[in-house]
């Protein structure tokens, strides 16, 4: 079974076209993925999919890093 970082960074390669090998937990969405709004709009949906929680958008606004957003995502899945 693939860790949670594995899986959501599987899910923001294939939103911003990227191999995951090139996704550093440093990675920013806006300054090195070009996130536009429909692209973060798409990877809530598709992580809110994937491991069944919620996310906020104002949470998904304060997670810029790739780092962020598998780290917010583990934390959801164990306050469940």
């Amino acid at each position: 079974m693939k860790s949670v970082e594995e899986r959501v960074k599987e899910i923001i390669s294939q939103v911003f076209n990227v191999r995951v090998e090139d996704l550093k937990d440093d990675t920013n969405f806006v300054i090195d993925l070009r996130a536009k709004s429909a692209d973060i709009v798409e990877l809530l949906a598709l992580l809110e999919d994937e491991f069944k929680i919620e996310i906020p958008l104002a949470e998904a606004i304060r997670n810029r890093t790739v780092g962020d957003a598998w780290k917010y995502v583990e934390r959801k899945i164990s306050s469940k």
